[in-house]
């Protein structure tokens, strides 16, 4: 009976090993379970990420692409302003030395009319010299001043004011 008491005693630890085993691996299986579980959570949410990761990498690109085009565009519109300032400046310019040149020919002019008045002027001035040179003449010939305003075609006050003058 020691025997089949050992026996019996042997398959109930057996028994037990296989249950405590069994338990164990159900206890390690969930806990793989559940780490498996939240590795495909993890796995999910990396994967979302990595998605949101190349969706704005895309969007990125496109915007890159568009300032591109953008800067592209905005460099076209200053080549353009550029070029139409250097003419508008260049027909300024064209304008301002045709207008130098205007003023240029107009101050000839100027000057040449300025001499021409300063000849008028000095001529004029020999002409009243030699107008008061007459009237002297002519009153110490004894004429009055009514008789050499006829004589030299003055007026008879503009005579007597030469008169006055010389004395």
């Amino acid at each position: 009976m020691l025997k089949i008491l050992i026996l019996i005693l042997g398959i109930s630890f057996i028994v037990a090993a296989l249950f405590l085993t069994y338990r164990q691996e159900k206890k390690v299986g969930h806990e793989l379970r559940k780490r498996e579980v939240r590795l495909n959570r993890l796995l999910q949410q990396v994967n979302v990420l990595l998605d949101r990761l190349e969706n704005g990498y895309s969007e990125l690109e496109k915007h890159k692409a568009n300032n591109n085009k953008q800067n592209d565009l905005d460099n076209q519109r200053k080549e353009k302003f550029t070029n139409a300032l250097e003419s508008k400046l260049s027909k300024i310019s064209q304008q301002n030395t045709v207008e130098v040149e205007d003023l240029n020919k107009k101050d000839n002019i100027t000057e040449t009319i300025i001499q021409d008045s300063r000849e008028d002027e000095v001529m004029e001035s020999n002409s009243n010299h030699e107008k008061y040179e007459e009237v002297n003449k002519l009153l110490n010939l004894g004429l009055n001043y009514s008789e050499i305003a006829k004589e030299l075609n003055m007026g008879r006050r503009e005579v007597e004011l030469i008169c006055k003058l010389n004395d």
